[in-house]
């Protein structure tokens, strides 16, 4: 939910937003219009009175004004502009940026690295700052990502969104669609880089805050999965205050017990279906 303060005094706006549905609902306040006050008058006395019949004057009523918004009320769905998968196995040679789906979670063990798992983390930015309004005050915001396929089925594991801090490009990988990711190319993201062959991470793995944004449990599969809470609230004013928006990655709550498999396959922007992109 967005309350957005315009300049205007006269006009209060709330505006009600959702990732992936919403309304807005624009309430115009009334401004009163001028009253007049009727004037007092003394009667000049005459040798015979006469019979006067003295209408009252009219108040004048306040004007119900009507104040067009072109938002007065409209439905918003943000689909990601950017959105790949980042590898911790090969760090540098894979790449998932033009793949049909996201992974995150720790996939196959590595029988040869005593059953060590290996990471993946999906990123995902959306067009915050190029259609919600600067000054907008966001209430409420939701996150909605399919998962088609875990590594761990039926199985509860915790996956948790945090703010990513620095910013990153997707690139044009294509198109293994597996846990494992495709060849590398320049301008894609990778554990090292946050755009490969030019710019790296702080950190491998991502630069994200490490404050958790929200949470969500999976377990079956497949299934369409709401992340929502105050934190991603948080993030959104920030982005638009700051004029900084570098999106959200996902990673598992899981992710120091390597010897869990509970990776997610999960649908991306560029899936064919466009029903079960994230939004």
């Amino acid at each position: 939910v967005l309350n957005l303060h315009r300049d205007a005094t006269t006009v209060d706006t709330m505006v009600a937003l959702e990732f992936g549905k919403g309304r807005v609902d624009f309430l115009p306040s009334p401004t009163p219009g001028p009253t007049t006050t009727p004037d007092s008058t003394t009667a000049k006395p005459t040798t015979e009175p006469e019979k006067t019949t003295t209408e009252p004057e009219k108040t004048t009523e306040p004007e119900k004004t009507t104040v067009k918004d072109d938002n007065q009320l409209f439905e918003e769905v943000l689909e990601p502009i950017a959105d790949t998968t980042i590898y911790q196995e090969n760090q540098i040679l894979h790449g998932g940026g033009r793949q049909q789906y996201l992974f995150s979670g720790v996939k196959d063990l590595d029988k040869e690295q005593d059953n060590i798992g290996r990471l993946m983390r999906a990123l995902l930015v959306f067009p915050i700052n190029e259609r919600i309004p600067s000054k907008a005050v966001i209430k409420s915001v939701e996150l909605f990502l399919t998962v088609e396929q875990s590594e761990a089925p039926n199985t509860e594991t915790t996956f948790n969104l945090h703010r990513v801090t620095k910013q990153w490009s997707e690139g044009d990988s294509c198109c293994a669609n597996n846990f494992i990711g495709s060849d590398i190319k320049d301008g894609d993201a990778s554990w090292i880089h946050n755009s490969y062959t030019s710019s790296q991470w702080k950190s491998p793995g991502g630069d994200f805050n490490t404050k958790i944004s929200a949470s969500q449990t999976a377990k079956f599969v497949p299934q369409r999965y709401r992340w929502a809470d105050d934190q991603m609230v948080l993030d959104v004013n920030s982005m638009l205050v700051e004029k900084q928006n570098f999106g959200w990655i996902l990673k598992s709550e899981n992710e120091d017990e390597k010897q869990i498999k509970n990776a997610l396959k999960i649908y991306s922007r560029e899936n064919e279906n466009n029903k079960v992109r994230p939004v």
